[in-house]
């Protein structure tokens, strides 16, 4: 307030130093509040080790208030004494690398460039952060520092032609720029790479002896980098070479007012960051990474002396205390008192005010918002006060000024008589608000924005693929840019970029190895899609229901808000974000309504979810209900039990608690206090949903991380809390696309803002090395915080743990993995907040694991393996306080570095920008986010389809359940004309850029939408030339093909032929009348239109007419008489065309083309007739096989080379083989197989069931309707299908007719059982851990030894008689354990956690016995057992487990496990038996009829 005064009287500039940032913060805050322009100049972290990239937030914010003050527009600076300290670029530096561009002004493009570059800005293909600048054409971007939105420069010729600013999202113009000024991008600036490299050199010839070697030594790699024409990162060491006479901020200021606040603040936080800079520049000059010389990069708390004795300088103390340093002129004592906040509630106010009115005061009263302001001026009015909303009013004895915006704090000066008071933030100021709003304005581009080869994507018929990138491919006289995509073996499929939205990208649900690419033309696709589209239905059908259900049930409808709650929103210790105000607003308007809620609330881990779920918790209470917060794990329940305590402490709530941290005895009082009423809240994991948990009057249940809770779970749920206000809060934001599609389904709340507090996170990506990452460490714990360590391997994390702990002697490691159950994760987590672990190394089970506030350093271990949307999710995990946070993505450079890491590296790089260009808002959520709201089975659907496919699909389920009318989709309609439809490179000129841009054509819906596109092509890159204008009609076309029911458009010659779904008279005499008689209507089971092109016409004009007349002639009323259907309706399960150009490249290229002269058949096997087709489909399976076996630089498409190549069909014995030979040797194996099964099936007496027939056709249909096209240019028709489908179920029969218990060589039951007991262990068992439950604290060795004797004594008296019988051995083990159990937790003075009633059955093989016994000798033990033994041992280092085996035929008859133990056993053996079979058969295969078979005369 004094300063703001001060400013305002001398109107000279203020520097406010702080001892630290976050007071520089408040400051800068309070004064811009009170009319002054203020900007904070915070501390960097200088870049002296080699780094691949570098964040460059700190260095950006620092540089743009340079330029703020260059330009005259700041009237104070608030800068912590660190950042005063340390030394920045020159006052004449900057300005002379300062550039004012306006429009007309005639600046050659070249020469700005230039300029850019050497003001140190970086060029990119797209302009996503400051510093950065790219150029287009005529258009140049450029985002320098101190702007607030990047500008757009458009020139003409060398003359700049505008100015614009434009968003950074959808990188279109927003606004008229009069003019920009250039600032520079960094603060150690030397030109261009040569430039840096000759002064480099130069200072090293400047140089003698030892000091010449050491500059030598520390300049090496960067002059190696600037040679090869790169600028290193880190060129910060290079400061005092650059610069002469090093300056500082002060040197920025003219005639400032220099105030210190909090002198010995000040002092102490300099001397800790002088101690740690010390350390650090010691170690650096020890490892010749810097040399004297190179070291000149900061002042002392002397200089800071200095300075104060040169300019004008208060110094600020709140108690009086030693400045020895300072020479002090005056001593003036200011008396003042801090006065509380405002929570919003005029009674409250008014008791503030009187007395203050009374005693003479001026009051300044700060309301928050204009519209705050103006109502609290109305209020006090009213009451009979002198109020004035006016800032020029002079303060007056009893005058009340009440003004917008918030203070820190309020206070009193006695001596004036002058009050102020502050109400408590409740929203974001206004450059914010505006900051805010135009984020939310995306338009957000489809998940193929960033997409780049190597990446998964499905496409709608054909499945998974893989990306391979664009190609420019002429077809009949046509070019266009197609998507190759690869499938299985060497399938490619090349996609049109018309058809673009037949493309959606598939993120892997887990290991992304493990993606199985889909076969082009297999069934297994289709299939998935029936399965998923079933799936859809049934589940919209649920949901509907349920919304219904939900609807006519009855709730309690809350009263509105009253004093308390006021109040108790008041106490939350943190300013609130809007989106957080937003969705309380929603969440107590659903409370007020009479029917039951349910909300989902939406937002990352640390957003202020919890917060917002508190207030609807406690006016539920004050509603006179109760509330039960039902959490995922114990640890939760813990942390938010602790929470709403010191939340409400100030309230008469009382907060009850059901989980293993409770004594029985506590859970049995809070049961009762539940029951009788006088428990409010309770918190708890799914031990809430026992059966003796009964509540008095619920009236709201919170359900936190639903994600986490399984379906059975949340069924149960539903079905005790029908009525009951449901509010589910979810980490995993779920993606605006399946919110649509679940609209009316459920509420939902989001809240994206990150708290107003939250510091960017300074991010570098660095080669991995030990010294640099074991000085990050060291450095974080010296400022006593803590570390996450990455490492993504749960085999080798044991060891990385110790070499963590070798790198950093004396921390405290942890360990924590996905592997880890949740009786052993919790005291990690536990140990982790209470600061007993300095460092966890972990994998990434962190993204969903609890928040650690003070975990502010974040090391990744080869970051370039995990996808850019994880990496932002687990960089989030820090630098959730006020504290700066530090993430180091660390990779290892390897030889054999990836074509796809390397892309990944590059753009990782780019990534350490905060949040910049990645559209992180469609951040690869798919898999994760949507399959919380859906449940397990739904989000296993999701993975087989990819999760913007299942959305599309779930939509329409959606409507149909509804009873709405469906929209075609223009996915459905496919248009091939003969038109050049692509953007070539010299419009736009990047990959991703080219990819953006035909996603938004592809997603082109309507005219305006078109426009739309083309507007923003023409801004961003210029006009567009023809043959983008074209494309953007072809796909503005299909949509209106869609809508009159025409699925394909195809142009062969100078015709047009458009396939419709149905036709009927009134249309084709349209047509006709339209026309003159031009258009030819064909009939049949597949209905057309065809229309001959004119000398000169344009196709695409003819096609848009002949449809803008389909669309009239459906719009005008229908004629009597004449509407008598033509029936010849497809099937809606629209059968997509293989178009010519795939059928070229499918596998079987060489196969194509049957002459006329094809035989009927080639012969026979044994009595089994081969017909030609037969013969075609077992040559094709060869060629496939030959395919699959091929190595990465053959390439099966070119047939004609590849039949003479020769494959390795044996990896063990090496064996090889030319390819036409195997096909033929492979085709004749596949024949003698189905006439071995045909025959063997009809020896043994087997008959196909109806059923079985109608199964194998309609499969056979499926598949000719899927891929028909790719079969008949193979000569494979729909009787071939038919018959193999046969083939196929015949061969699962002979199992059981050969193997089975009437079968020719049945298996016996003593097999079977030998089987089962020789490969599998069958127990039944209970897990003790090796901690106290309620401390968490571990046993020592004694304590371990004891616990596990006490344990086999057990055993060992279970074992004394074993008793006959499955129930015989369970009751016995159950009563062994339920008596040892209390003494074993004895031992440790624990809670028991488990009991004798919760005992578990596992069945392991004899694979996985090693893996869950972990513990030396432990699997051996387990192995020895007899059924019916029991043993203890201890299987991990966390826990016991006493179990007992079991005889599995006794727990399971045998009938129940023959068919798995069969298939187990004997498929193998059948595979080999029917080979050999058939291979003895007597064959009669005419060879001359072989040789008129396609592929044959290829082989010739």
């Amino acid at each position: 307030m004094l300063y703001a005064a001060l400013q305002k009287d001398t109107g000279r500039i203020l520097c406010v130093v702080t001892p630290g940032e976050a007071e520089a913060t408040h400051f800068a805050d309070d004064l811009k509040t009170l009319g002054l322009s203020a900007a904070v100049f915070p501390p960097r972290d200088f870049m002296l080790r080699p780094v691949e990239g570098a964040g460059r937030e700190y260095e950006y914010r620092r540089l743009s208030v340079l330029g703020a003050l260059a330009g005259g527009r700041l009237n104070a600076v608030c800068v912590p004494a660190e950042a005063l300290l340390q030394y920045t670029v020159p006052q004449d530096e900057f300005q002379k690398n300062t550039l004012t561009l306006k429009p007309s002004m005639v600046y050659n493009r070249e020469a700005l460039v230039e300029r850019l570059f050497a003001a140190g800005y970086v060029r990119r293909s797209q302009v996503d952060g400051p510093g950065q600048f790219s150029v287009r054409g005529d258009i140049v971007d450029i985002y320098a520092p101190d702007m607030r939105q990047p500008a757009r420069v458009e020139y003409w010729d060398d003359e700049i032609d505008s100015l614009a600013s434009f968003d950074l999202l959808t990188q279109r113009r927003d606004g008229v720029l009069e003019k920009i000024y250039l600032s520079p991008a960094r603060e150690v600036l030397f030109g261009s790479t040569a430039d840096t490299a000759e002064a480099l050199r130069a200072a090293q010839k400047k140089a003698r002896g030892k000091r010449r070697t050491a500059l030598e030594k520390a300049m090496e790699s960067d002059l190696a980098q600037l040679d090869s024409g790169v600028m290193p990162e880190a060129m910060d060491k290079y400061y005092g070479l650059r610069y002469e006479t090093p300056a500082t901020l002060l040197d920025h200021l003219s005639r400032p007012i220099f105030i210190l606040d909090e002198v010995g603040g000040i002092r102490d936080a300099q001397k800790a960051t002088e101690f740690r800079r010390s350390e650090e520049l010691t170690g650096l000059l020890e490892e010749g990474v810097i040399c004297p010389g190179l070291d000149v990069l900061y002042q002392t708390m002397d200089d800071l002396a200095i300075a104060a004795q040169d300019q004008s300088t208060l110094l600020c103390e709140n108690f009086l205390r030693g400045m020895n340093e300072f020479k002090l002129k005056d001593l003036i004592n200011a008396e003042a008192f801090a006065a509380p906040n405002w929570g919003g509630d005029l009674a409250s106010l008014r008791e503030d005010l009187d007395p203050l009115v009374q005693q003479g005061y001026a009051v300044a009263l700060f309301a928050g918002t204009p519209k705050g302001a103006a109502a609290l001026t109305r209020d006090l009015a009213d009451k009979g006060y002198a109020v004035s909303m006016s800032r020029d009013v002079r303060p007056a004895k009893g005058l009340v000024q009440v003004l917008p915006g918030h203070l820190t704090a309020g206070c009193t000066f006695p001596f004036a008589r002058v009050a102020v008071i502050s109400s408590r933030r409740h929203g974001l100021d206004d450059e914010a608000a505006e900051n805010k709003k135009r984020k939310k304005n995306k338009n957000a581009l489809s998940s193929l924005s960033d997409i780049k080869p190597g990446d998964y994507v499905v496409h709608q018929s054909h499945g998974i693929g893989m990306y391979a990138g664009i190609q420019r491919l002429e077809v009949q006289g046509a070019i266009k840019d197609y998507l190759k995509i690869q499938y299985s073996g060497s399938d490619v499929l090349y996609v049109p970029v018309t058809q673009l939205d037949l493309l959606s990208r598939y993120t892997a649900p887990g290991d992304e190895e493990k993606v199985k690419l889909a076969k082009l033309g297999g069934t297994e696709w289709q299939r998935t899609r029936a399965k998923v589209k079933k799936a859809t239905e049934a589940m919209a059908q649920e949901l509907i229901e349920l919304y219904a259900r939900r609807r006519q049930a009855t709730g309690y409808a809350f009263p509105a808000d009253g004093e308390w709650q006021s109040d108790f929103e008041s106490r939350f210790e943190y300013d609130e974000t809007d989106d957080q105000l937003t969705a309380t607003a929603e969440i107590k308007k659903d409370m007020e309504k009479g029917w039951p809620m349910d909300r989902l609330l939406c937002g990352d881990v640390g957003v202020g979810k919890t917060e917002v779920a508190f207030r609807a918790a406690f006016k539920c209470v004050m509603g006179g209900k109760q509330c039960a917060i039902l959490a995922p794990t114990t640890l939760l329940a813990w942390q938010h039990y602790n929470s709403i305590i010191s939340r409400m402490e100030a309230f008469p709530v009382k907060v009850g608690l059901l989980s293993r941290f409770r004594t029985a005895k506590q859970q049995k009082e809070t049961l009762r206090g539940l029951q009788a009423g006088s428990v409010d809240i309770v918190i708890g994991t799914h031990r809430l949903l026992s059966k003796d948990v009964r509540f008095h009057d619920l009236g709201l249940v919170i359900i936190d991380e639903e994600q986490r809770f399984g379906v059975k779970h949340k069924e149960k749920l539903k079905e005790n809390f029908i009525g009951v206000d449901m509010l589910t809060l979810s980490a995993t934001p779920i993606p605006r696309t399946l919110n649509m599609a679940m609209s009316g389904i459920r509420d939902l709340s989001t809240i994206e803002q990150p708290p107003i507090e939250r510091q960017p996170v300074e991010t570098f990506v660095l080669e991995y090395n030990d010294v640099i990452l074991a000085e990050a460490m060291k450095k974080e714990l010296a400022r006593g915080g803590q570390v996450y360590y990455l490492h993504n391997r749960v085999d080798n994390i044991e060891s990385c743990a110790a070499h963590v702990s070798q790198m950093v002697p004396g921390a405290r490691v942890g360990i924590a993995h996905g592997k880890m159950t949740e009786e052993e994760l919790n005291p990690v987590w536990q140990h982790l907040l209470n600061g007993e672990i300095d460092i966890l190394v972990c994998t990434t089970l962190i993204e969903t694991g609890i928040d650690v506030r003070n975990c502010n350093t974040l090391i990744i271990e080869d970051a370039d393996r995990m996808g850019l949307a994880q990496l932002y999710q687990i960089r989030g995990r820090v630098g959730r306080s006020g504290r700066k946070a530090y993430a180091y993505f660390t990779f290892r450079r390897d030889k054999t570095l990836t074509d796809i890491a390397q892309k990944r590296l590059s753009a990782i790089r780019e990534f350490t920008a905060f949040g910049s260009g990645f559209r992180i808002a469609m951040r690869d959520l798919q898999i994760r986010g949507a399959g919380s709201l859906l449940g397990h089975s739904q989000h296993g659907h999701m993975e087989a389809v990819g999760y913007d496919l299942y959305v599309k699909m779930l939509g329409q389920a959606i409507a149909r359940a509804k009873g709405e009318p469906i929209q075609r989709d223009k996915s459905e309609c496919l248009v091939d004309l003969r038109v050049d439809a692509f953007i070539p490179e010299k419009y736009i000129a990047d990959g991703p850029g080219r990819i953006e841009a035909y996603k938004r054509i592809a997603a082109i819906q309507t005219p305006e939408d078109a426009a739309d596109v083309l507007d923003e092509l023409i801004d961003r890159y210029g006009d567009p030339p023809p043959s983008v204008s074209d494309l953007v009609n072809v796909s503005l076309v299909r949509v209106q093909a869609a809508a009159v029911g025409v699925y394909e458009v195809t142009q062969k010659k100078d015709t047009l032929l458009l396939q419709v779904e149905t036709l009927d008279v009134a249309m084709i005499r349209g047509l006709l009348i339209a026309f003159n008689g031009r258009v030819t209507a064909g009939a049949g089971t597949k209905p057309y239109l065809s229309v001959t092109l004119q000398p000169d016409e344009k196709p695409l004009e003819l096609l848009q007419s002949i449809l803008k007349a389909m669309a009239d002639i459906l719009a005008a009323p229908p004629e009597e008489n004449n509407r008598t259907k033509i029936n010849f309706t497809r099937s809606t399960l629209m059968k997509k065309k293989l178009i010519a150009l795939i059928c070229a490249l499918a596998l079987a290229v060489g196969l194509v083309g049957c002459s006329l002269s094809t035989p009927d058949s080639v012969g026979t096997i044994g009595n089994v007739d081969i017909s030609s087709g037969l013969y075609l489909l077992a040559q094709f399976d060869a060629y496939q096989t030959a395919a699959d076996l091929a190595s990465d630089d053959q390439d099966a498409a070119k047939v004609s080379s590849f039949l003479k190549a020769t494959i390795t069909v044996d990896d063990a014995t090496g064996e090889t083989a030319v390819v036409s030979d195997y096909v033929a040797q492979k085709t004749l194996e596949n024949l003698e197989s189905y006439a071995a099964i045909e025959t063997r099936f009809d020896e043994l007496g087997g008959v196909l069931t109806l059923d079985e027939e109608t199964q194998a056709d309609s499969y056979a249909s499926q598949l000719m309707e899927q891929n028909g096209d790719l079969y008949k240019a193979n000569g494979i028709g729909l009787d071939t299908l038919k018959r193999f489908e046969r083939i196929l179920i015949k061969s699962n029969g002979l199992l059981e007719m050969c193997y089975g218990t009437d079968g020719e060589t049945p298996v016996s039951d003593a097999e079977l059982t030998s089987h089962l007991e020789d490969e599998m262990v069958y127990i039944r068992y209970v897990v003790v851990p090796l901690y106290n439950t309620s401390t968490f604290a571990f046993a020592d060795d004694a304590q371990r030894t004891q616990m596990l004797e006490l344990a086999q004594t057990a055993a060992e008296s279970c074992n004394a008689a074993i008793p006959d019988g499955a129930s015989a051995q369970t009751s016995a083990f159950s009563a062994a354990v339920a008596a040892a159990l209390p003494d074993i937790y004895a031992v440790l003075d624990g809670e028991p956690s488990s009991d004798a009633s919760s005992l578990s059955t596992a069945l392991l093989g004899s694979d996985n016995i090693d893996s869950t016994f972990s513990e030396e000798g432990s699997a051996d033990v387990v192995r020895a057992l007899k059924p019916g033994e029991a043993a203890a041992v201890q299987y991990s280092s966390y826990a016991l487990m006493m179990l007992v085996r079991l005889d599995p035929l006794d727990a399971d008859t045998l009938d129940s496990l023959r068919a798995q133990a069969l298939s187990d056993m004997k498929s193998g053996e059948l595979q080999d038996s029917l080979q050999s079979y058939g291979a003895q058969l007597p064959h009669a295969l005419d060879s001359a009829a072989m040789k008129k078979m396609p592929a044959s005369k290829n082989q010739e």
